[in-house]
């Protein structure tokens, strides 16, 4: 995406990651919590407000299509 001039960030920290929920007692492994894992490996925050345009949603969508291509090659 970035190759494409679109800015991603990851969606969804598992919060035993966190070293507070840590200290809290509160951790786990990633064998614990492979769906967990799994979801943050693959999970991407794509850009959305309120002003965005319809041909930047496009722009979005057709580089989104494009960097999936380019990851399955």
């Amino acid at each position: 995406m970035k190759k494409h001039g679109i800015g991603v960030n990851v969606h969804y920290v598992p919060s035993y990651k966190f070293t507070y929920y840590q200290m809290l007692g509160f951790g786990a492994s990633e064998k614990e919590c492979a769906v967990t894992e799994d979801i943050y490996s693959r999970a991407l925050t794509l850009p959305m407000y309120h002003g965005l345009k319809d041909d930047e949603v496009k722009q979005i969508a057709t580089a989104l299509k494009e960097s999936i291509k380019e990851a399955k090659a």
